[in-house]
């Protein structure tokens, strides 16, 4: 009987183990299916009707680093996922500056409502190492309608210099 029991743990344990390491493969691959949706991508904008997007370039050490803010969205927005990169890069070793794309908890930017505990949220920032004092970041923001039924995409282009 305890043979039996402990199989049963075993088991347990196995396709527990196995459920996550799908789940941790499914986030990178839309990590590198958004990064893909990107470069395969012609035409970027630069500003969105739905939301204010900026971004600033910051000396750190040993570097810079590139930062995207999105907020004050004009829309409700659920399921919120944010993206951006530098072309021309690895991003297989190097991590994007992403929001949402491995989290579990989801971010909803919906305009004059900021509630964090509840997933609220007034916008959000993203950043990412970079060698350039200056570059161009392409942006992938993408997200849903309140029921999840309907999925949209914006591709933003920012340029982007240190003004140190």
């Amino acid at each position: 009987m305890k043979k039996l029991v402990l199989i049963l743990l075993f088991l347990l344990l196995i396709s527990g183990c196995n459920q996550s390491n799908k789940q941790e493969e499914t986030k990178y691959q839309r990590y590198f299916d958004m990064i893909a949706l990107i470069n395969d991508n012609d035409v970027f904008l630069e500003e969105s009707n739905n939301f204010d997007i900026s971004g600033e370039i910051a000396k750190v050490d040993g570097g810079y680093r590139f930062y995207i803010f999105v907020e004050n969205p004009r829309i409700a927005m659920y399921d919120v996922e944010i993206l951006a990169i530098e072309k021309n890069k690895d991003y297989s070793k190097n991590m994007a500056a992403n929001l949402g794309v491995f989290e579990d908890s989801e971010y909803a930017f919906i305009p004059n409502q900021t509630n964090p505990n509840k997933g609220y949220y007034k916008g959000a920032s993203i950043s990412a190492l970079t060698d350039k004092t200056s570059t161009k970041v392409y942006a992938l923001i993408q997200w849903h309608n309140k029921d999840l039924s309907k999925l949209y995409r914006e591709y933003i282009t920012l340029d982007l210099s240190y003004e140190g």
